[in-house]
């Protein structure tokens, strides 16, 4: 069997160039079988053999395909440095933010998975915010580190104050304060300081820790825009489907998730050549996992099928978790 795949275009999927029967089932597979999250969640987690408490961020990715609003809310799961997966995802099936119920509701499945108590540490932007959502996490104890609009309303004495004005006295983007306040029926703590670009960052948790320390904390949230990018045009390219059906979608973004995994396993248990130049590797874990994949693919399914049974054999010993 001989197969096609495009040098300049990496990424792209192999296309077997006479009979396409293969692919032509894909359609099918995607309208008659419906993938549960909460299984998918289980299973995913189940083959890494992860067992203690999770790193999550929550954010929406979105796109338009012709009339249809593809957008989703996403609950991923950080593994290192280097990799993060979606853990829990739904199609808003709408335009612009999501609203508190749906994040809850996203919340819940991982509690009924999972439960809260495995929670190590939830990130977000500041479109996740509000009264209710605020009080619903202290109330059920997940700690949070979640950034702030800068007019923020805080207590402060007989009038509220602009959370900015708190922080106002910074000249440089080292320095930071951390400000405690009884909000959200709870004790919450505002960490800020400058970014480089003179933009307050004012970051809220519920956890007594320095201020470095939860603007750290909060700094891990750019693992979930590495994680769509990869998912998009810099890998698995999601946005390219036609498909409009919301449970299609979800189905798609499950399997793409383990092709993500399998991609991160491969690469790992690979050589990453240095580039001098920059001082960092040629290649992230990601991208060389998927180049060797599209090779083994091109040249051998029976190599292929091995190397991923390899690669998850190996997962613990492999220092990935």
């Amino acid at each position: 069997m001989q197969w096609e795949c495009s040098a300049s275009k990496p990424f792209t999927l192999c296309k077997q160039p006479q009979s396409q029967s293969g692919f032509a089932k894909s359609g099918a597979f995607f309208s008659e079988e419906e993938l549960s999250i909460r299984d998918y969640a289980r299973a995913i987690v189940e083959v890494t053999g992860f067992k203690g408490k999770f790193d999550l961020c929550l954010d929406r990715s979105n796109w338009d395909f012709g009339e249809k609003r593809v957008n989703y809310l996403v609950l991923s799961w950080r593994i290192n440095k280097g990799v993060s997966l979606p853990l829990m995802f739904v199609d808003l099936d709408k335009a612009g933010n999501s609203n508190t119920t749906e994040r809850l509701d996203l919340l819940e499945t991982f509690k009924d998975v999972f439960g809260f108590d495995r929670i190590k540490s939830l990130v977000a932007d500041r479109e996740f915010v509000g009264n209710k959502w605020f009080t619903a996490l202290n109330k059920n104890r997940i700690p949070y580190f979640i950034r702030v609009k800068k007019n923020t309303l805080l207590p402060w004495g007989k009038k509220p104050i602009k959370a900015e004005i708190l922080f106002q006295h910074f000249q440089k983007s080292y320095e930071t304060r951390l400000i405690e306040k009884n909000m959200y029926q709870g004790t919450v703590y505002f960490a800020g300081t400058l970014s480089k670009s003179a933009d307050f960052v004012i970051v809220m948790s519920n956890q007594f820790l320095t201020a470095k320390q939860i603007l750290a904390q909060y700094r891990k949230r750019w693992s979930i825009e590495e994680l769509f990018r990869k998912l998009k045009t810099s890998g698995l390219h999601w946005e390219n489907t036609h498909m409009k059906h919301s449970q299609r979608l979800v189905s798609l973004l499950i399997v793409l998730s383990f092709g993500l995994l399998i991609a991160s396993l491969i690469g790992q248990r690979e050589t990453i050549p240095w580039k001098k130049t920059i001082g960092y590797p040629l290649y992230s874990i990601f991208r060389k996992g998927m180049i060797t994949l599209q090779f083994l693919f091109a040249h051998s399914l029976t190599e292929l099928t091995q190397a991923i049974q390899k690669a998850f054999i190996t997962l613990q010993y492999a220092g990935f978790l």
